[in-house]
């Protein structure tokens, strides 16, 4: 029926909302406004206004779908300190309840503005141990707000009256949360706590209620409260300022958890934005018209969700507690206070309270967690609800800090023995590299570089730099770094300019606080200070080959493969081959000379030849993605490319391009199957050679292979 008739299901679910929120509400506001002044009638029927109010305007502009409004406990909790902070501050009598309604027209202004500049993500970053500590200190407050109609009365005749009716209630609350009708347990407990106490009245003061003992009539709206703002000029603003914006950022934070809440029954998204000046909107209302504030309620949404609601649930629950409001006044004359004190012992108690957070301290790991939510609870309660948001939140962010610091940002070391580049070096550059293997020494971090992580980085490479020429810090896990630690990483790059080496940074992430002075694509200089700069790499491998450069030209080697010239003769795969061979050979090698830049074999490409590096440089990449590639190699004079296709004709795995002129022999495929059928045991002795070079590469392509799978795990 709710698909055919999607009013249907918004007329049952704002229903069912307001026959749970009819009750809260009137408790609520009597709780907050008769120690403030007012009388019980006018107290629970502002408390009617605001659930009107809110829901009106949060329901017309539709910020979260079935989200219903009206007076909470933290809110109310946070007004109630509100209203002792301004009596202590010389505001009284009516000009109390002025400045009080003042603060939530401020409130509302403020939390339409959080709306309107997108601020409303900024207060989910209140931690949630804070949450619930604050949420259990309103608890317990709202249990404490209730002494005057409980337990003062018990000095008079029939005192007990009140406190029996209250716990009456509250048990009957209990025991109907379950029971298999659709009315909602607090009606019922209404019903019931109501007969009972004119019960008891009737037979122990043969009827005689004391008037203080009982709502009564409401008032006409026409003669609600308004705001009254004659005698402002003598209000202490700057506290008025301050609780307004403390209401605005809980109302903002209690609003939007439910949102998420509702969210999740609903299967739609809400939006900050829309919910925020609803909600601001409805707080200016309400307090125009003598209400209180207040905020989503997540028992009511949650009610009206699973009852159809839908679009304008919320719209059509203000609408029947405003018609509540002008045809029903009358029978709020026999409502009994203390059975709306039994109400707000449930709700404290049962809608409150939380066993989960006290399980925090039986684990190590949420024991912290658990302290914080303890002290704001405590704060709370003994002192002031926003101090206690404030305390939490420095020691959340302590907590934070030290999490951070004891994490530890070095996720892997390895020296140059352990990891080398993918460039292949000549015999002699290898064994130079294996005797500066000290020299090299690379971390990879993660996490955070800031002050209470950087100095444990420095004191631990600090520990292991007597040795070392050349660090290289990974930086591909690095999400922040601050000042402090680009501070160190100076200091860090001038220790090792002073002993003729280098810092040098790969995968640096954009937007970390360096910036790009000069330098080309990949290899680039980046400043931090005019007079200290930091060489970047895009990847670990190129650090490492610069690096592994540096320490060639160190030990007094050639870094510089391009330079280098082999002779037929000279290349490892031909070298001391059998001179019948070798003579053959020569007849079917095609000289090519390809031009710097120039792609030689494409990837993809179909190709059945190997080529034979006599001079130059070409670099093997793999492409993914739209215009990324990997590294795979960088080969120089002396080496062999294309074997794979060689033995087995198809489609090229990578691509080879040359870094510089690069003079190459070209072996074709159909030319060497002339020289097998010619002479089969010298081609057979050269399969063999080949067989040993591409075993050799397999071994390389997989040491780097399980460099990057690492590098993907760190």
């Amino acid at each position: 029926m709710n698909k055919t008739f999607p009013v249907a299901g918004d007329l049952w679910g704002g229903l069912a909302a307001a026959s749970l929120l009819l009750p809260q509400a009137m408790a609520f506001g009597m709780t907050l406004w008769l120690a403030a002044g007012l009388s019980a009638s006018e107290a629970a029927l502002s408390g009617l206004i605001t659930a009107t109010a809110l829901s009106l305007s949060s329901g017309l502009l539709g910020g979260t779908r079935g989200l219903i409004s009206a007076p909470t406990g933290p809110t109310l909790i946070l007004l109630s300190g509100a209203v002792v902070t301004l009596h202590t501050q010389g505001v009284n009598d009516s000009h109390l309840i002025a400045a009080l309604s003042c603060c939530i027209v401020l409130a509302g202004i403020i939390q339409m503005a959080m709306g309107w500049f997108h601020l409303g993500h900024l207060v989910k970053f209140i931690p949630y141990p804070v949450v619930m500590g604050f949420i259990t200190g309103s608890a317990v407050l709202m249990v404490l707000s209730q002494q005057a109609v409980v337990i003062t009365p018990l000095t008079t005749a029939g005192g007990w009256i009140p406190l029996f009716a209250a716990l009456a209630t509250l048990v009957i609350m209990v025991a109907m949360e379950r029971q298999p009708w659709r009315i909602p347990a607090s009606v019922i407990a209404l019903l019931v706590g109501t007969l009972l106490f004119h019960a008891l009245t009737w037979l122990c003061l043969d009827g005689a209620t004391p008037t203080s003992w009982v709502v009564g009539e409401l008032p006409a709206l026409s003669d609600i409260h308004r705001l009254d703002i004659s005698h402002a000029l003598n209000w202490p603003w700057w506290l008025m300022l301050a609780i307004a914006a403390s209401l605005a950022v809980l109302a903002s934070l209690d609003t939007l958890l439910t949102s998420v809440i509702a969210d999740v029954s609903s299967g739609c998204h809400h939006d900050d934005r829309r919910e925020l000046i609803g909600q601001g909107g409805g707080h200016v209302l309400a307090a125009l018209f003598g209400g209180m504030a207040g905020a989503g309620t997540t028992g009511a949404t949650l009610l009206a969700l699973r009852s159809g609601g839908q679009r304008w649930t919320a719209v059509i629950n203000a609408l029947i507690i405003l018609s509540i409001i002008v045809v029903f006044s009358d029978a709020a004359a026999l409502l009994p206070i203390s059975v709306f004190a039994g109400i707000i012992f449930h709700v404290a108690i049962f809608g409150m309270l939380d066993k989960d957070p006290w399980l925090w301290f039986k684990q190590a790991s949420s024991r912290l967690d658990g302290w914080i939510m303890l002290t704001v609870t405590i704060i709370t309660v003994s002192y002031d609800l926003m101090v206690a948001v404030i305390f939490g939140v420095v020691l959340a962010v302590i907590q934070f800090l030290r999490q951070q610091a004891n994490m530890g940002v070095i996720r892997q070391r390895w020296r140059g023995h352990q990891r080398k580049s993918s460039r292949q070096w000549s015999q002699q550059q290898a064994e130079l590299l294996t005797q500066g293997n000290h020299a090299i020494l690379g971390y990879t971090l993660r996490g955070a570089l800031f002050f209470g992580t950087t100095d444990h980085v420095y004191s631990s490479i600090q520990q292991e730099i007597s040795d070392t020429r050349y660090i290289i810090l990974d930086l591909r896990r690095v999400e922040q770094i601050d000042l402090t630690a680009l501070y160190i990483l100076k200091q860090l790059a001038a220790l090792l300019r002073e002993r003729g080496g280098e810092l040098i940074l790969a995968h640096v992430p954009p937007g970390i606080g360096l910036i790009k002075a000069k330098g080309h694509a990949h290899t680039r200089l980046i400043s931090f200070h005019h007079d200290v700069f930091f060489r970047t790499f895009s990847d670990v491998d190129e650090a490492l080959e610069y690096a592994e450069i540096s320490v060639l030209e160190w030990l007094g080697g050639n870094g510089a493969a391009n330079d280098q010239v082999f002779g037929l003769a000279q290349v490892p795969l031909l070298h001391e081959l059998n001179p019948r061979l070798f003579h053959h050979l020569k007849k079917i090698l095609v000289c090519r000379n390809i031009a710097s830049s120039q792609v030689i074999l494409a990837q993809g490409a179909y190709n059945e030849s190997l080529f034979i590096m006599l001079e130059g440089e070409v670099e093997i990449r793999l492409h993914y993605g739209t215009s990324q590639h990997i590294r795979i190699s960088r080969l120089g004079a002396g080496v062999i490319f294309g074997d794979v296709t060689f033995l087995q004709a198809g489609a090229c795995t990578a691509e080879v391009r040359a870094l510089h002129d690069v003079v190459c022999l070209e072996l074709k495929r159909p030319n060497f199957n002339i020289l097998t059928q010619q002479h089969p045991r010298l081609a057979a002795d050269f399969l063999l050679r080949l067989g040993a070079e591409l075993g050799q590469d397999l071994r390389r392509s997989n040491r780097m292979l399980r460099h990057i799978l690492q590098d993907d795990e760190n």
